[in-house]
């Protein structure tokens, strides 16, 4: 690629041909080595690997579940950012909080809503099993009507969104209540499958997602970025 003509979108990823001229294989292959890389350079496992955790028979951990990559980068930003109330919408079957919870500090809480009773059933069950009970809250029930409910006497650190897309945007209308400032929320999921990059997305997820970063877009009081880490994360810094 010719240097003088490069742009900084030529150098977005590592998968483009300026960022991979030295790699031999096909992209294909540079895929399946950037996993191989970040987890043996950060010494990733899987959850079951990590924890005991009872899976649930209505759907896969692989397809619901946060990548362990993301699950590594929660603790991280958890630790980094000194976080003691975390906030969670859509848990699961607990694999994120449980990886959430295990790096607060011993004074440090956490909040799972799930609205699904199966999953909270055995989103508890993982979370008694891994010894963190008295570290996690986890609420059955829909987030809507859960939220008003915690109050805003104490607000959360660290708030991470994984629930209802169609709704992205009301959530956020919703927890930017419970977050303090010099908080941080993250969004998961925000390149939905790639439907929000669409000009007119095909489903009402999609759709759900692309409001919400249209909302975003628009929040000055936030400092933001959109990070391409599996199926995207919208980092958002609440300022103070």
């Amino acid at each position: 690629m010719d240097r003088e003509n490069l742009t900084f979108r030529d150098k977005f990823l590592p998968v483009q041909p300026f960022m991979r001229q030295h790699f031999d294989a096909s992209e294909e292959d540079l895929l399946a080595g950037l996993q191989d890389a970040i987890t043996e350079y950060c010494r990733l496992r899987t959850p079951d690997e990590e924890f005991k955790l009872k899976p649930t028979q209505v759907v896969a951990s692989e397809v619901m579940a946060s990548t362990p990559i993301v699950l590594r980068f929660l603790q991280v930003l958890i630790q980094a950012t000194g976080a003691r109330r975390v906030l969670e919408v859509g848990a699961f079957i607990g694999i994120s909080a449980i990886y959430m919870a295990k790096v607060l500090p011993e004074d440090g809480r956490l909040v799972t809503i799930e609205k699904y009773d199966e999953f909270a059933r055995i989103a508890a069950e993982n979370i008694r099993e891994n010894g963190l009970s008295e570290r996690i809250e986890v609420i059955c029930g829909d987030a809507f009507e859960e939220l008003p409910k915690l109050g805003t006497t104490e607000l959360f650190d660290f708030i991470f969104l994984d629930g209802n897309k169609e709704r992205y945007r009301e959530y956020f209308e919703l927890l930017d209540g419970h977050l303090r400032p010099g908080g941080l929320l993250i969004v998961d999921d925000v390149l939905f499958l790639g439907d929000p990059l669409n000009s007119e997305p095909k489903t009402e997820k999609g759709l759900g997602v692309k409001r919400f970063l249209e909302a975003a877009k628009r929040e000055d009081r936030y400092k933001t970025i959109l990070l391409p880490i599996a199926s995207g994360m919208m980092l958002m810094y609440k300022c103070e």
